[in-house]
């Protein structure tokens, strides 16, 4: 997975921060670490992303006009 490297740096920071007596920072990193993981999990599949960009987007006026 090439985005695991940042789980790993705030994991460290956070080990870091646990041993070093930075408990707020130590709590903040988790949830940092949580919300990677979450978005990380939520990214497009390359391959799924590449065609997406390819496929022009509708405006708001032509979604309007499709649904009257």
């Amino acid at each position: 997975m090439q985005h695991q490297w940042i789980i790993s740096m705030l994991n460290h920071l956070q080990e870091y921060s646990q041993r070093n007596a930075l408990p707020e920072l130590a709590s903040q990193l988790e949830q940092a670490q949580l919300l990677a993981m979450v978005e990380i999990a939520n990214l497009p599949d390359p391959q799924t992303q590449e065609i997406t960009q390819k496929t022009p987007k509708k405006t708001n006026a032509q979604i309007s006009t499709e649904n009257a």
